[in-house]
């Protein structure tokens, strides 16, 4: 039972994630996720290096930064990945261990390589205000822990 609720969890996630970054971009939901074709296997890479760049430049990704990994985790990226792939995303996943400074640095990878939002479970609770700071304009989305300063979540892209 607990593995099915975390399955539809990180699922939702996903779903809202993905949601809000069309919203973000076009200021309106789009038909567009689902007409692009999932890029994240080997099995879908083009044989010609020219369109390989191409289609990689033109795969949408989700960021999902955990603050470590256990079996509930693993279980709510399992969910996130295969709904990123249903609707046309990579999911980028990362996991800091449980160091707040690590966690900064993949906000700011994740930024660099093109995330249209970052899902983020924060080691600090504390360091939410860096999070999102980092993140720059990218939707960022706290999951499983809320910021202890709740007006963070005020913020447009939060």
């Amino acid at each position: 039972m607990r593995k099915c609720i975390v399955l539809i969890g990180g699922i939702a996630l996903v779903a809202v994630v993905i949601a809000a970054a069309l919203l973000l971009k076009d200021g309106s939901a789009s038909s567009e996720v689902n007409d692009h074709p999932t890029q994240n296997t080997i099995a879908n890479q083009p044989d010609d290096p020219d369109t390989a760049a191409d289609t990689e430049k033109d795969t949408r990704q989700i960021a999902l930064i955990l603050s470590s990994r256990d079996a509930s985790a693993t279980e709510m990226e399992e969910g996130a990945i295969a709904t990123a792939e249903d609707a046309g995303y990579k999911i980028l996943s990362y996991d800091a261990q449980s160091d707040a400074a690590q966690q900064l640095q993949f906000i700011e990878e994740a930024v660099a390589q093109g995330a249209e939002a970052i899902l983020i479970d924060p080691v600090d609770a504390d360091a939410a205000q860096s999070a999102v700071d980092a993140a720059g304009d990218i939707p960022l989305v706290f999951i499983n822990h809320a910021p202890s300063d709740l007006h963070i979540l005020d913020a447009e892209q939060v």
